[in-house]
């Protein structure tokens, strides 16, 4: 969705995302990937950490290197 300012908002739920499962590289390339052409413009990342445990917990570096990656931008 968008908010009241026009800018998208992403959410990211941890609890959804089975870390042990998937290859974290490729997760974040994918990420990459879907953001290329939202974060041409200005918007809203919003992670939720509740309710992770140990098979879904992400970690602190990858949370990072998504910004870091599509701040570059």
């Amino acid at each position: 969705g968008v908010d009241n300012c026009g800018r998208s908002i992403i959410v990211i739920v941890g609890r959804n995302i089975p870390v042990l499962l998937i290859d974290m590289e490729k997760a974040l390339l994918y990420f990459i990937h879907m953001m290329d052409h939202i974060a041409a413009k200005d918007y809203i990342l919003v992670y939720f950490h509740t309710l992770t445990g140990e098979h879904n917990h992400l970690d602190s570096d990858f949370l990072k290197n998504v910004y870091d990656v599509v701040d570059a931008k």
